[in-house]
């Protein structure tokens, strides 16, 4: 076979740590499938919580280029073995091949979901530092205060705020 992988696993805590070297011996581009060997799920790399392209609970799925390496590394719940992944297959792939579409794909494209901060009710600016949520959070327990529907849980939230802003301040 073209393709050759060498990985090590070690335990880190109760987790396994797996790292491996995919080789392409070939001199074109190859698809591969690399399988998990050890006991437990596969858990991948992420962004933004998201798994990192070619990643899903059971190994990885990529390119190697032709003559080239692809480095690889996964936590596992399973304990440590001597080989703890395996190639499961390959073909050879065409340079403008793209693979199969995958939801974390699709996820992977979106822009982030969250407003941009000077977006909503509240605009952040050198006259209002507040940041959006905390103004909307402490206009809802203004709102409840001034109508006298405020609870114990607002009181002791605001104190505690109130306490972790004066530490962060440097007061008593």
């Amino acid at each position: 076979m073209s393709i050759k992988v060498d990985s090590t696993a070690r335990d880190h805590g109760g987790v396994t740590l797996v790292t491996a070297v995919v080789r392409n011996e070939d001199d074109v581009d190859r698809r591969v499938r690399v399988t998990n060997e050890l006991d437990g799920v596969v858990r991948p790399p992420t962004q933004d919580g998201v798994a990192v392209e070619g990643w899903d609970a059971d190994g990885f799925e990529g390119v190697v280029p032709g003559g080239g390496t692809r480095a690889l590394g996964y936590a596992c719940g399973g304990a440590p073995a001597d080989e703890p992944c395996r190639v499961a297959w390959t073909e050879r792939t065409g340079a403008d091949e793209k693979g199969p579409a995958t939801v974390a794909d699709a996820l992977r494209d979106l822009d982030d979901p969250r407003p941009p901060v000077e977006s909503g009710p509240s605009k952040r600016s050198a006259a209002d530092p507040v940041p959006p949520a905390v103004a909307v959070w402490l206009g809802d327990v203004a709102d409840r205060v001034d109508t006298g529907t405020a609870s114990e849980a607002d009181r002791r939230a605001l104190e505690a705020v109130d306490e972790r802003l004066r530490t962060l301040a440097g007061g008593p």
